[in-house]
């Protein structure tokens, strides 16, 4: 009989998520409900986005804060790509060289420092540098040539929002801007996901049914945020959710309700992992 496992936050963490995994008992064919926020601060995030692709129907991702914000900025990736290959691989070595506290031009009379002739250009150009400056450089120069730095615009509004806190997520767009197209859209199909909670009928358990969210959803204890939940069906229910970075799965139990609450969110040095059923 196929097991399910609800998993906590990800982050990239692949090495972590696979020996979580095999910890768990976890078996080709059984499902995996992930909470959500899957990318991001980790090295593996492209690892992590073919993994669940070739799961097929025995995964199902909840939408995390941080899918959520890719999915907002999605069109301008898609843009970025769109320039062409050579462009996507320079605009992959910033993010792959950002560091906090590094800057960069952010406007069209700052941008103009980098104007150069067309010979000066091409060795910028070919020249592959191993940091950030060299990089935001190539790509600046390259851009200009088009007599248009809107695209520049783009990459510097993305590396403000992105990198660094809170989303710490230049390496999961070093590795998009690299990555083959079918990555890209294996990356695309999390970022695009829009469950908000996945419920489990369960079976010879205390709890009815298991709900699956990304966020606490009644704070503490349902009964701060709802005094009549034995009114409104909340009895004897698993909530399992991430969001929070705990040390240790934490479980806390409604004695009113007979529901249980658990905060599956081990990231950065672990992944969580519970099976449900």
């Amino acid at each position: 009989m196929r097991k399910i496992f609800a998993v906590g936050d990800v982050h990239g963490n692949y090495p972590k998520l696979m020996a979580a995994l095999h910890s768990a008992g976890y078996e080709e064919g059984d499902d995996l409900i992930f909470v959500g926020d899957l990318m991001d601060r980790g090295y593996y995030n492209a690892k992590v986005a073919r993994f669940i692709a070739k799961l097929g129907n025995h995964a199902h991702v909840i939408q995390g804060n941080h899918e959520f914000q890719h999915k907002q900025l999605l069109p301008y990736y898609q843009t970025i790509v769109s320039a062409g290959k050579e462009y996507s691989s320079m605009v992959a070595d910033v993010f792959r060289y950002f560091k906090p506290g590094v800057t960069w031009p952010t406007t069209a009379e700052e941008c103009k420092d980098y104007y150069c002739s067309i010979e000066k250009r091409n060795e910028i150009i070919k020249d592959k540098g191993t940091d950030f400056e060299s990089a935001v450089k190539r790509v600046v120069v390259y851009t200009m040539a088009w007599e248009d730095i809107r695209l520049w615009h783009i990459v510097s509004e993305l590396l403000d929002m992105m990198c660094g806190e809170p989303y710490d997520a230049e390496h999961t767009l070093y590795e998009y801007f690299s990555a083959t197209e079918k990555t890209r859209k294996d990356m695309e199909m999390l970022w695009l996901v829009t469950a908000q909670e996945l419920i489990v009928k369960l079976h010879d358990s205390q709890f009815a049914e298991a709900v699956v969210c990304h966020n606490n959803p009644f704070g503490t204890s349902i009964w701060d945020m709802d005094p009549d939940a034995d009114k409104n069906g909340h009895q004897n229910i698993l909530y399992l959710f991430g969001h929070v970075p705990v040390e240790e799965i934490v479980a806390f139990e409604d004695k009113r309700s007979g529901c249980q609450y658990m905060d599956l969110d081990l990231s950065p040095k672990q992944v969580g992992i519970y099976q449900i059923q």
